[in-house]
């Protein structure tokens, strides 16, 4: 779980982002995935969930618009305690 939410904290810098983990990582075991659908995450639909007492990941498939045979991505990353107010560096 932990590198697949490295994936979205990897877009900070290198020092938030290990800040960041070092907090997911001591948090981890009242870390919680979700999810439903099929487990290849490439139907319309398919969801996933990561959701601690800090993180938060959201990750769904959807079918698209322009191509309606085409499945694209929607996806966020939010912080529970250190969301708006907090100070990143990218």
């Amino acid at each position: 779980m932990l590198e697949a939410i490295r994936s979205w904290v990897g877009d900070t810098s290198e020092a938030s982002a290990e800040a960041i983990m070092a907090r997911y990582r001591e948090e981890l075991d009242e870390t919680y995935i979700a999810f439903s659908g099929n487990a290849t995450l490439d139907h319309h639909a398919d969801y996933v969930r990561i959701d601690g007492p800090s993180v938060w990941i959201e990750f769904v498939c959807q079918n698209g618009v322009i191509f309606g045979d085409q499945i694209h991505y929607h996806t966020i990353w939010r912080d529970h305690v250190m969301d708006y107010g907090a100070v990143y560096d990218f």
